[in-house]
């Protein structure tokens, strides 16, 4: 006799007074046939179900990848409006500045003058629409270093 280790299979297959395990053979066959189906079923299953995992994963790296290049894009913008707003501060100093200077000494000073000459420098360097470095400035600040 076969040796069986599933009591259910041997009870189910076992011989009997009436039957021998040849004469089950038709049953035992359709049986291992079924099982090898639900095997390949289970197989299938689990093949989908990497398939949608990796799907998933692939889909949600991909929406962090895009809210990685938007916050990138975010990011700079608020960049360039801050340097925006500095340059345009700087400006206004710069007018007010001199006004005042006309104000109450009916002229600018050298002083005045170069202070105001640097700080139109700085709006320019710092200013995202105008193609400026001041070469001078950059041996020893960083445009940052205004803002």
């Amino acid at each position: 006799m076969i040796e069986i280790c599933d009591i259910t299979i041997k009870k189910r297959f076992c011989e009997t007074n009436s039957l021998t395990l040849e004469d089950r053979f038709p049953e035992i066959y359709d049986w291992l046939k079924e099982d090898a189906q639900k095997e390949n079923d289970w197989k299938q299953e689990c093949k989908l179900a990497e398939e949608k995992r990796i799907a998933q994963e692939k889909a949600q790296k991909e929406l962090e990848d895009r809210i990685l290049v938007r916050a990138y894009y975010a990011d700079s913008i608020k960049a360039d409006i801050r340097k925006i707003d500095r340059a345009q501060s700087i400006r206004q100093f710069c007018t007010r500045l001199e006004k005042e200077e006309i104000s109450k000494k009916g002229r600018v000073s050298e002083y005045t003058q170069m202070r105001i000459e640097v700080a139109h420098s700085v709006a320019d360097w710092l200013d995202p629409f105008v193609d400026y470095v001041d070469e001078l400035l950059a041996k020893k600040y960083k445009p940052e270093d205004f803002l």
